[in-house]
């Protein structure tokens, strides 16, 4: 069984190119799962981001999309996308995945709070 911190060294926060935005991946020993991703123009803003979705600081809507599937997204109180993920097959899939990425952006966030302040 894997311990809490040993899934927890498998999260990344992956920039995109041009500073574009940001993905928070799980890697697997056969590949990554994106957990979610977002729109970032600094690394404030994603800091931010990962801070909200870890503490699910937001407005959580679940839609299904024209094919069927289903898809979450965490807005802010404008209605701004703070994050969303791939596609899942059903809602109950769609719930679980987002509180996977919670649980992960948690981590990921806690892990650069640390790395900062150990500076």
């Amino acid at each position: 069984m894997r311990r809490d911190s040993e899934r927890d060294a498998a999260i990344a926060v992956i920039p995109l190119r041009n500073a574009t935005g940001w993905r928070l991946v799980h890697r697997t020993p056969t590949g990554a799962d994106v957990l979610a991703s977002s729109t970032a123009n600094s690394t404030e803003t994603m800091r931010r981001g990962l801070r909200r979705l870890g503490d699910g600081d937001g407005t959580l809507a679940m839609t299904e999309t024209v094919d069927h599937h289903w898809q979450w997204t965490l807005a802010d109180i404008g209605g701004a996308p703070i994050a969303s993920p791939p596609i899942y097959r059903d809602p109950g899939s769609c719930r679980r995945a987002y509180l996977d990425a919670r649980r992960a952006a948690h981590a990921a966030a806690e892990h650069a709070a640390a790395d900062r302040a150990g500076r």
